[in-house]
């Protein structure tokens, strides 16, 4: 059995893999929009949810899973990310301060004693399937660059124009090496 891609006949260059997205401001403030409207509307503890996680994704540039199970420390945002990697981001911003708040308030409305935004009766799968599927049915689409993964290219890009290190920057979105921001970062 073939093992890896290129075995079977597929090939993607580095190139075509690390090409920075620019976010579509405009659809990713109606997707918000959209959120804060569901909610008003359904009252979910799983919609309120959603709206938290979109502005930890924002604010911090996390992955869409690590938007619900990041933790507040103090003034600080504790994340663990791919392959158990921890982080700790401080919150410097009035929109990060305000996220680490919402982020407090919404895990202890949903009574998620860890801190995180995971609703008592849903899995981490769950929730996590749930804000895909939310996004995506608000036109968050990778084709019109407003899905999840587009926050953190914009993220990245923000703290690249305001001076942020390739090292420093990398740390904060949680890679290991300088050399991956540049997925993010032209």
């Amino acid at each position: 059995v073939p093992r890896s891609n290129a075995e079977l006949g597929f090939t993607r260059s580095k190139v075509d893999r690390m090409q920075p997205k620019t976010l579509n401001h405009e659809s990713s403030g109606a997707i918000r929009v959209n959120l804060v409207e569901r909610h008003e509307r359904t009252g979910l503890p799983e919609d309120r949810v959603l709206i938290a996680a979109f502005d930890l994704r924002t604010a911090f540039g996390l992955r869409a899973g690590e938007s619900l199970s990041a933790q507040v420390n103090g003034g600080n945002l504790d994340v663990v990310g791919k392959g158990g990697k921890f982080r700790s981001l401080p919150a410097v911003t009035p929109e990060q301060k305000q996220a680490l708040a919402n982020l407090k308030s919404v895990s202890k409305e949903i009574g998620n004693v860890n801190g995180k935004l995971i609703p008592l009766h849903l899995s981490q799968q769950q929730i996590y399937d749930y804000q895909r599927n939310t996004i995506a049915s608000y036109n968050g689409t990778k084709a019109n660059n407003s899905n999840m993964h587009a926050a953190r290219h914009d993220y990245a890009q923000r703290e690249k124009s305001a001076g942020v290190s390739d090292k420093k920057l990398s740390e904060s979105l949680g890679h290991g090496r300088e050399d991956v921001i540049h997925h993010y970062v032209k």
